[in-house]
């Protein structure tokens, strides 16, 4: 099976697709979709559609599992339209893909319980899920998308695993998310 974790931004959407096979995870691809030209407005709309499209285009296989991490509106005061735009062009996608069979499911993460399920710490700073992503699963990265996006993949793989009946090895702060997650969260997506 395939997750593919995808930190949505506006400008530097991060991205890492893992592949798990029998408990052993490999990074398959990872990056940034970086919106270089500084768009906006209906002009920005476009590109996000695109490079969410060229990106979901590239896995050629129904066997992967998405998930997104959600909005986090209080760090963007003035911006909640526009992320709920490039979030409601990425949903959509992601919806489109699902119907025709080209991916498995996706998630959205609250990032609240990304970074509880990271650090175990709820409320904390981007530069700890670097720090925390090396720590725990030995995957290094300068970037804090990628940081995030490897952190939701990895989240997305535990939760379709619990769900289908897997028995895996968890912190206490990771039981804790993922038990309130599948309980609460996944109904609200």
């Amino acid at each position: 099976m395939y997750y593919l974790g995808i930190d949505y931004s506006l400008n530097k959407t991060g991205y890492v697709l893992l592949k798990s096979n029998h408990g052993a995870v490999k990074v398959i691809t990872y990056g940034v979709l970086d919106n270089k030209k500084h768009l906006k407005g209906p002009s920005r709309l476009v590109w996000l559609s695109i490079e969410f499209s060229k990106l979901l285009r590239r896995f050629k296989t129904s066997h992967v599992i998405v998930g997104v991490e959600g909005y986090s509106f209080g760090s963007r005061s003035g911006m909640a339209f526009s992320i709920g735009e490039g979030g409601g062009i990425l949903k959509l996608l992601l919806e489109l893909k699902k119907l025709k069979g080209k991916i498995k499911e996706f998630y959205y993460i609250p990032p609240t319980k990304l970074k509880k399920f990271v650090t175990g710490k709820g409320n904390c700073e981007k530069s700890l899920i670097l720090k925390a992503v090396y720590k725990k699963w030995n995957f290094d990265t300068d970037d804090d998308n990628i940081a995030d996006a490897y952190g939701i993949a990895i989240m997305t793989s535990y939760i379709h695993k619990l769900i289908e009946g897997y028995t895996i090895s968890l912190t206490k702060a990771e039981q804790s998310v993922l038990k309130d997650y599948i309980k609460k969260d996944m109904d609200d997506a």
